[in-house]
């Protein structure tokens, strides 16, 4: 356990003061000698069956206006003659709570020595892009479209954020999306450069905007070492997800994406450039115990996520500029277009040590560093909403 007694001690009065009277009571005798245990989850990916999430404010409107379609005159959807008012309600939908395995599961946090990164390769030039999905209003024949999120300018934001209103389009796909939605991303990071433990009561979300049947394929391996600033320098296995086979419960009505395209690079004007009627959200949870053994590995620094058709293996998965591996053909085909949003990182919830846990108390993070831990968009639930 990597923490202090006087940390413990100042989150357990924090908690006391903010709490209910029976929470009180638990947190008290709990704060004399607990042992903590594991909850008992079966090391295997998990279904996501319910999510509670809460709506807040996290930037202030914003506006652009007179904004040329990203598509050419005789496409059907966004015109470049035409233009558009975009406004962004800066506004998210973020998750509080997962209910998965007949278990709520709290958000541990986004935590702040997390880093995301989209691995480019960039002799594909001409998809240099990066392609955002929000849930708003307005169709092709708007003259202003609303986002109901705050503007996302890259990628690693959108898969950052705990928004469920906002994320990432076409993650991995490299060429033949009929909307020209095409990318050079190969390998998206997501790294806790202070390092986790591994355990079943500890797992990674995984979040895809589609029907129950139709969430895109996708692979995902361990980071087991990283370099002085953040990068991946060994892996786990490479786990593989199929088309259809997971996040098979739809948790959010059907819903209209617009989709916006900006080039990734300084300057770029971001361009509304399709549009993804009713659909809704699935996601899968993932513990640390599935992606690593704890036996020989019990430190893991996250987790990278790779197209489907990425091969290889170990050290082969290090270079993401290697075609040979990474495809950079990677089709516009069912099971190939992930569209993922709000990576979020959970423990469940079995009495009190949930409630510890989800109170910032960190007994489970292996800190190798001094920096200290804050909470990116942290939203905590601390009674059951299963």
């Amino acid at each position: 356990m990597h923490t202090t007694l006087a940390k413990i001690g100042n989150t357990l009065k924090n908690t006391f003061n903010s709490r209910s009277n029976a929470t009180k009571a638990i947190l008290a005798a709990t704060s004399v000698g607990a042992t903590f245990v594991g909850s008992g989850v079966a090391n295997a990916a998990i279904t996501i069956t319910g999510i509670n999430a809460s709506t807040v404010v996290t930037a202030a409107p914003y506006s652009e206006f007179n904004v040329s379609g990203a598509q050419s005159s005789n496409f059907s959807e966004f015109q470049d003659t035409k233009k558009y008012n975009l406004q962004w309600n800066g506004q998210s939908r973020v998750l509080n709570s997962v209910t998965a395995g007949s278990q709520t599961w709290n958000l541990y946090s986004q935590l702040g020595d997390a880093k995301v990164t989209a691995r480019r390769n960039a002799v594909v030039t001409t998809n240099n892009t990066s392609i955002i999905w929000y849930r708003g209003t307005g169709n092709t024949n708007s003259t202003t479209l609303q986002f109901n999120s705050a503007k996302i300018n890259t990628v690693e934001e959108a898969y950052a954020s705990n928004n469920l209103w906002a994320g990432v389009d076409n993650l991995f796909i490299n060429a033949g999306d009929k909307s020209f939605n095409n990318t050079n991303i190969e390998r998206m990071d997501f790294v806790f450069t202070g390092g986790v433990d591994v355990s079943s009561s500890l797992a990674f979300a995984i979040f895809d905007r589609g029907g129950k049947g139709d969430h895109d394929g996708f692979k995902i391996a361990a980071v087991t070492s990283i370099d002085g600033s953040g990068k991946p320098t060994a892996y786990g296995d490479l786990l593989s997800y199929n088309q259809g086979t997971w996040g098979k419960y739809d948790f959010a009505v059907n819903s209209d994406a617009l989709i916006t395209r900006t080039g990734n690079f300084p300057g770029a004007i971001t361009k509304p450039a399709s549009l993804v009627v009713q659909q809704n959200m699935g996601g899968t949870l993932i513990p640390t115990s599935l992606l690593a053994d704890s036996g020989t590995t019990p430190t893991i620094y996250g987790y990278s996520l790779f197209a489907y058709d990425t091969s290889g293996t170990g050290n082969q998965l290090l270079n993401w500029k290697n075609a040979s591996v990474f495809p950079t053909n990677t089709p516009a085909a069912a099971g190939y277009g992930l569209d993922p949003f709000a990576s979020v990182f959970v423990v469940p919830e079995p009495g009190v040590t949930s409630l510890l846990l989800a109170s910032g108390v960190g007994l489970l993070m292996r800190r190798r560093r001094s920096n200290k831990i804050v909470a990116k968009n942290q939203v905590v639930a601390t009674k059951s909403l299963a």
